[in-house]
């Protein structure tokens, strides 16, 4: 992968383990890094890609899961209900 031959030129020691692992979740943290609708009142967020740069590059431990990155449905309405 591109990624990884660029970090290892900027001197990290990345592994393909974490993108083989979390492939789906990299994509779709992607896309949520770049989606804006107005409309919807939904804005781009990074926090899920660097959840994963996080721990890639700083070996950090945190939860990688798909349901997180979801936009619409119950399991987004239930977690905005349980930040405010």
């Amino acid at each position: 992968m591109f990624f990884i031959k660029y970090l290892r030129t900027l001197g990290f020691s990345a592994a393909n383990d974490i993108f083989a692992d979390n492939a789906w979740y990299f994509r779709n943290a992607l896309v949520r890094a770049n989606y804006t609708n107005l409309q919807k009142n939904i804005h781009e967020t990074t926090e899920y890609l660097e959840a994963f740069l996080r721990n890639l590059l700083l070996n950090e431990n945190n939860e990688l899961h798909n349901r997180n990155l979801h936009i619409s449905g119950f399991l987004n309405d239930e977690k905005r209900t349980s930040e405010v």
